[in-house]
């Protein structure tokens, strides 16, 4: 009874920091993405192709120790990485698409085949759900590992190189640090799933629309790394503040996303919107399904 209660009391603050956490990205999953088995199976894709971008940063960052040890470096490149692999995979989907209507001219029947037609902006998100939570579970596990461990929080202190850059212990005033760190990859999360859509529409439209195709990406690239290094002031102790403004970010990425989806007219600046697009690859292919395939929810 006791040793019940004991482990009750110890799972309790790590599973409220892994709901606070993925709360907001299942709540999208359950929504938009569970019933339809296309969608779960490009949210999976999406966090594998993340997690190759990761894997590329480790290689990049074992060879570069030997030559120079700069964090912030390690971070800059890891994010290019991580942007790099967002580009492929829109790459990757493109390809299919162009596989999937190949097939749909010859009758063949796909189950989920039309969501990859009707809705861009919906097909982004749901990429952008994958990299997020992957991204978000790969920053949490250390700190539910370390909860789930009576008294020792944080970092294994056996990792190389980490003894001298930071400590790897919770003082009582990081006593919130794990709520605050728990909202902030919920965040993350959350932004993934900007970050893409703006990016992804950027791509989208480059070479149609003039000189404004840039709109997105940049917004996406720049307040991902401006959202990773308003981290770096965590040590600071002012990680509610950090926090705000990780949210104010937030809000700021999707306002652009809702500029974007919702102009179909004007589109970015003026420059032309969804509209123009559907047309303009619709006198190029003259296929219906092609120019659903470019409509925004």
């Amino acid at each position: 009874m006791l040793y019940t209660e004991w482990l009750t009391l110890k799972a309790a603050l790590p599973t409220s920091c892994f709901v606070i956490a993925f709360a907001p990205g299942l709540a999208f999953f359950l929504k938009f993405v569970a019933k339809d088995s296309l969608r779960v199976i490009l949210v999976v894709m999406a966090a594998f192709v993340w997690m190759l971008s990761l894997l590329l940063s480790s290689i990049i960052r074992f060879g570069m120790v030997y030559v120079i040890d700069s964090f912030l470096l390690e971070t800059f490149i890891s994010i290019a990485l991580q942007e790099a692999s967002r580009l492929v995979l829109f790459i990757l989907i493109k390809q299919a698409q162009k596989g999937l209507k190949t097939l749909s001219e010859e009758n063949t029947k796909i189950a989920g085949i039309d969501s990859l037609y009707r809705s861009r902006h919906m097909l982004s998100m749901v990429c952008g759900l994958g990299m997020g939570a992957i991204a978000a579970l790969f920053l949490l596990l250390n700190l539910i590992a370390g909860l789930y461990e009576g008294g020792t929080m944080g970092l294994p202190a056996t990792i190389p190189h980490l003894k001298e850059r930071m400590a790897v212990k919770l003082s009582v005033d990081d006593r919130f640090f794990p709520i605050t760190y728990s909202a902030s990859c919920g965040i993350l999360t959350l932004l993934h799933m900007a970050w893409t859509l703006l990016f992804w529409d950027s791509c989208h439209k480059y070479g149609t629309h003039g000189s404004s195709w840039w709109f997105g990406m940049v917004i996406a690239v720049s307040s991902h790394y401006l959202v990773s290094g308003l981290s770096f002031f965590n040590q600071l102790g002012t990680r509610v503040v950090i926090l705000g403004l990780q949210f104010l970010v937030l809000l700021a990425n999707i306002l652009c996303c809702s500029y974007i989806v919702r102009d179909g007219r004007g589109g970015i600046f003026g420059c032309g919107g969804d509209d123009s697009a559907v047309e303009s690859v619709r006198s190029e292919n003259g296929d219906v399904h092609v120019e659903q395939r470019n409509l925004s929810l």
